[in-house]
């Protein structure tokens, strides 16, 4: 017997990663970005008449990367900003049909997420927690907030949990648009 009816989807794919582009295999690459992009969207894509029918809600929970680069996670952040960009298109097309698309952009959350980031070739992983990722929020938080913005019918939800990311995220614009004119000036000459 197959689904007939479906209100919400929560997509919630995450292969992270902590090593330096030079130092990882296209095949790891191309791993993280399946998993975390290409099967949200196709999972998406899948279930979408469903979605239709119900006027239902997609949940798509990316990282606080797929907003601003973190060094040792170049081919993360580019799956989670891929992600961002796709929601943002996808709200779009999917107005007219009264399906909402949630954007959820989680900083430090108390998961497995560091302990099983590829580490440049596939099957290896850091074995160990980043020491913020240990002192984050509580999963059972973080849930929460998640789902009071989707009860407000929030679009874009980026959950911050410690000064060092309310900091980065007034900062990073700053300096984006310092290095921007160092490197137009440098290229006018």
């Amino acid at each position: 017997m197959g689904l007939d009816k479906l209100d919400i989807l929560v997509n919630n794919a995450g292969v992270s990663q902590r090593s330096q582009l030079q130092d990882t295999d296209f095949d790891t690459l191309e791993y993280i970005i399946n998993t975390n992009t290409l099967g949200q969207i196709y999972l998406i894509k899948a279930l979408l008449p469903l979605l239709k029918k119900s006027k239902g809600h997609i949940v798509n929970i990316s990282s606080y990367t797929g907003l601003v680069g973190f060094t040792l996670r170049t081919g993360y952040s580019t799956s989670k900003f891929a992600l961002a960009g796709f929601s943002r298109a996808l709200r779009g097309e999917l107005t007219p049909h009264d399906v909402q698309v949630t954007s959820v952009y989680p900083g430090f959350i108390r998961t497995n997420i560091s302990s099983s980031a590829m580490t440049g070739t596939i099957g290896q992983t850091m074995g160990k927690t980043d020491p913020i990722i240990g002192n984050g929020m509580p999963v059972d938080e973080f849930s929460e907030i998640v789902l009071k913005s989707v009860y407000l019918g929030k679009t874009e939800v980026p959950v911050l949990n410690t000064i060092s990311m309310h900091l980065r995220t007034i900062l990073t614009p700053i300096n984006s648009f310092i290095e921007g004119a160092w490197a137009d000036h440098d290229f006018k000459g």
